[in-house]
């Protein structure tokens, strides 16, 4: 038995082999319990979470890859890899690269190599059913444990009558962290024969809400939004959210807080949370925080645009990487629930959402931004204009999957995200105190309103590039200049 020490993210793990049968038993070392999974979905799901923290492009460099953190010999099982470590083509996938950007693959492999371990544990129907350790057994469950503990250490727990104490015999019962094979067994209670895609391709869900008990009152995917004053306000790529109870200004000042764990960042956007796994956007807020590494819960800022017009609020984006995409649906007028955006698209472009060609031929580091309301902790109210436009109040079913189906105009293109437009902001939405022009009903009228009341932070803010930048402030300066002769009249 092997172990070694690696990193996903900030967090360390360790993965324990044995000859042949484990896929992997890379875990956390302070593993969150997963919440029972009684389908295929949040089956696939558990997992995901519990191996690669939901991301199907993780790749920590020790031989283990992808969602299920799948090692070469599950990979040879799989049929996916050869013995001499090269890639079959199966399913398309005839790289490294490949199967770390083809999340229905995934699926595949930690299934088939799923039934691969039922094989191994042989008479494996005569378990379904039964209680053992306090645990009923499903098929599923015998899938979990076998990936978590190997099919020898799953054999040991079902013919112990669910005994965890054998850690370190040839045969454990236990991961290297102390998981017991009966833990993934008990969160998953399906028996359903799960095929690939049936786990919704989409990662995991945020493990905190953004604000406290949140309401949606303006929604994701809208298109020039009725209402909204501006002209073409162009596709609305987040969620606007209150704290509930908490509409108008009575918003100033309620806190905000990271989604997801993750590293904390200021710019052009306004704070931003990023992982591997998520990256989310708090827009309209007047706090500066110094960059730092977050916890999902930990508050990270306020609400409290002081120029939104009696409306502060929280402007919520969400983007997750290419490999968690597994469809994108968008009918533009008639169901933009489940479009998705390449990062650094044109807000204003009405084509520029993605579809299945500008999907499949994206490159693999490109972020899209996702609805909001499919990935938020729990669903949530929906209200205002939100409640009347899409003629429901309550969220979306947070499946933390982008969409279901694909468009059939193929008129974007993925691509990564440019420097220019993280330094220049999205939307011409603005952090920093003074500069929320930009808010629910309004889009950018002027960056040089009330210039006394602006500093040189804040315009930073509002610009996208040097050039812009120093056309407003000679703009500005005019303007300010003919205010005070006008003045001196």
């Amino acid at each position: 038995m092997k172990s070694r020490w690696f990193g996903i993210g900030a967090a360390a793990v360790i993965a324990i082999t044995t000859t042949g049968l484990l896929a992997t038993t890379t875990l956390t070392l302070a593993r969150q319990a997963q919440q029972t999974a009684t389908d295929c979905e949040g089956f696939l799901r558990n997992i995901r979470l519990s191996e690669g923290s939901g991301n199907y492009g993780t790749n920590t460099g020790n031989g283990f890859y992808g969602a299920y953190q799948m090692g070469k010999p599950a990979l040879i099982d799989a049929g996916y890899m050869n013995r001499d470590g090269s890639w079959t083509g199966k399913n398309g996938v005839n790289s490294l690269e490949d199967y770390l950007g083809n999340s229905t693959a995934q699926d595949d492999a930690f299934l088939t190599y799923g039934n691969v371990n039922l094989g191994y544990l042989g008479n494996w129907q005569q378990y379904i059913g039964q209680t053992i350790g306090g645990v009923t057994v499903t098929r599923a469950g015998l899938i979990a444990g076998s990936h978590l503990v190997g099919a020898g250490g799953m054999k040991y727990w079902l013919t112990s009558g669910g005994d965890c104490t054998n850690k370190g015999t040839g045969s454990d019962a236990v991961d290297g962290n102390g998981t017991c094979a009966g833990t993934y067994v008990a969160e998953n209670q399906t028996n359903e024969q799960c095929g690939p895609g049936s786990g919704g391709g989409g990662g995991s869900c945020l493990a905190a809400q953004p604000v406290k008990s949140p309401v949606v009152f303006s929604e994701y995917g809208a298109w020039n939004r009725s209402g909204v004053s501006g002209g073409n306000n162009g596709w609305h790529r987040g969620s606007d959210i209150y704290p509930q109870g908490a509409t108008g200004g009575a918003s100033m000042g309620q806190p905000l807080y990271a989604a997801h764990d993750g590293r904390l960042t200021v710019g052009g956007m306004g704070l931003k949370v990023e992982s591997g796994q998520f990256r989310t956007l708090y827009l309209h807020s007047s706090s500066m925080p110094e960059s730092k590494d977050v916890k999902a819960g930990e508050e990270i800022g306020k609400i409290g645009d002081k120029r939104s017009e009696g409306k502060p609020h929280l402007h919520f984006e969400v983007q997750v990487p290419k490999s968690a995409v597994a469809a994108t649906k968008c009918i533009v007028g008639q169901d933009t629930n489940d479009c998705a955006f390449p990062a650094g698209g044109g807000k204003r472009d009405p084509n520029g959402f993605a579809t299945s060609q500008s999907l499949a031929s994206a490159a693999p580091n490109t972020w899209f931004y996702v609805n909001p309301e499919r990935y938020l902790k729990e669903r949530v109210p929906v209200t205002g204009n939100a409640a009347a436009r899409t003629g429901r109040t309550q969220s979306l079913p947070n499946s933390c999957t982008p969409g279901t189906g694909t468009s059939e105009t193929p008129t974007s293109t993925g691509d990564s995200e440019p420097t220019a437009a993280l330094a220049g902001g999205f939307g011409d939405y603005y952090s920093s105190a003074g500069s929320g022009i930009a808010n629910a009903d309004k889009e950018l009228r002027s960056v040089v309103i009330d210039m006394g009341r602006q500093s040189a932070l804040d315009v930073r803010a509002a610009t996208s590039s040097a050039a812009q930048m120093q056309a407003r402030f000679d703009a500005a300066a005019a303007g300010l200049l003919s205010l005070y002769g006008r003045a001196g009249e």
